[in-house]
């Protein structure tokens, strides 16, 4: 139900989410959370071509993935869409590293990254999934207080 603010205009209660699908949003993390497999393709593409496969079609399977959810926004909600995503990349990201690293060994490539700092930052994805699931579950919990307490 809408409230009187203090400017006197009517407010609308807030979702019960913090998160909602937002076009940007959405592809800005989608771009920047997979890009950097691509660019490790490449990188692996100049030592050999073969070792560049695994980081280019976890490229494409992630970014594809983000684009099939998007696709599907009107059923899925954001949060949801946004674990999944985050597992899928992260899964395909450690097959990404793991594969260059086997072939190559990631120290050789420009960027001078030792497996131990390519691997630690794969802590992204889990840390991701925590703090988007923490910001939900209170979003939820505050907007059912608000309820019980309006009722």
């Amino acid at each position: 139900m809408p409230t009187l603010g203090d400017s006197g205009t009517r407010e609308l209660p807030r979702r019960a989410a913090p998160l909602a699908w937002n076009a940007g949003a959405w592809f800005g993390s989608l771009t920047g959370c997979t890009l950097w497999m691509a660019v490790l393709a490449s990188l692996a593409l100049g030592r050999d071509p073969r070792a560049a496969l695994v980081p280019a079609g976890a490229f494409a399977i992630s970014f594809a993935c983000g684009v099939l959810l998007w696709s599907r926004r009107r059923t899925l909600g954001a949060h949801a869409a946004l674990q999944v995503q985050l597992l899928v990349t992260g899964l395909l990201a450690v097959a990404a590293i793991a594969s260059v690293d086997r072939q190559l060994g990631v120290e050789t490539l420009e960027g001078g990254w030792g497996s131990r700092q390519a691997y630690g930052a794969l802590l992204m994805y889990p840390i991701l999934m925590v703090v988007f699931w923490g910001r939900e579950r209170a979003a939820r919990s505050a907007a059912r207080d608000a309820r019980s307490t309006a009722g």
